[in-house]
């Protein structure tokens, strides 16, 4: 049976990929990291509160452009240093065609932007929130704690690595006001659209399938 599962970051004191497929993630940390009580377990926790702290996973993963999933649960320390657009995800690309989910300074709406296209939707970011996107035959859908946001239309094939918590188009200036200030737990990443609509999110540490 072909797996669904590409990477499954559990957090657990290390950046250890546990789908059984070896793909460990990257930790870029230029200040203050470190592992501590999260959602389930423990969880990373990026620090990046003051310069020159610049602290982002590099996954590894290429999505490419078929169907995918990307998921996980943050939780943001401060939005006082977020004097930006914090960077959530990162999927790589050009300044015209990147894909970035974004979050506002003061956690209120969430962007996301892909091959031209653009859906900002207000939000409430407080706490522990679960996070995804998808993509299935060329529609990606935004969902906030498993509620569908929206969705738009892009094929773009993504060829670099996805980033969590830093954008690498030369466009942003890269200030630490950009990085993620706070917490990450159970990311996993999937080569297939789990879901298009709304749906129940887990109470549980993910499981490789």
């Amino acid at each position: 049976m072909t797996k669904k599962t590409i990477q499954l970051l559990h957090f657990e004191s290390n950046m250890n990929d546990e789908s059984g497929n070896t793909k460990n993630a990257s930790l870029y940390s230029s200040n203050n990291f470190s592992y501590v009580t999260g959602k389930f377990g423990q969880c990373l926790y990026l620090q990046n509160s003051s310069a020159p702290c610049k602290n982002y996973i590099d996954t590894g993963i290429v999505l490419g452009g078929g169907d995918f999933t990307v998921e996980l649960w943050i939780s943001v320390k401060s939005y006082v240093t977020m004097n930006k657009n914090a960077i959530i995800l990162d999927f790589g690309g050009s300044n015209t065609q990147a894909g970035v989910l974004a979050l506002n300074s003061s956690g209120t709406y969430v962007c996301f932007y892909a091959q031209g296209n653009k859906l900002n939707v207000a939000t409430t970011i407080n706490g522990w929130t679960h996070i995804a996107i998808v993509r299935k035959q060329g529609v990606i859908y935004v969902f906030i704690n498993g509620v569908l946001l929206g969705s738009f239309s892009s094929t773009y094939n993504f060829t670099e690595n996805l980033y969590i918590g830093y954008n690498r188009n030369s466009g942003m200036s890269n200030s630490y006001s950009e990085f993620l200030y706070g917490y990450i737990d159970e990311l996993r990443i999937s080569n297939i659209a789990r879901w298009t609509s709304s749906f129940t999110v887990p109470s549980a540490p993910y499981t490789a399938d």
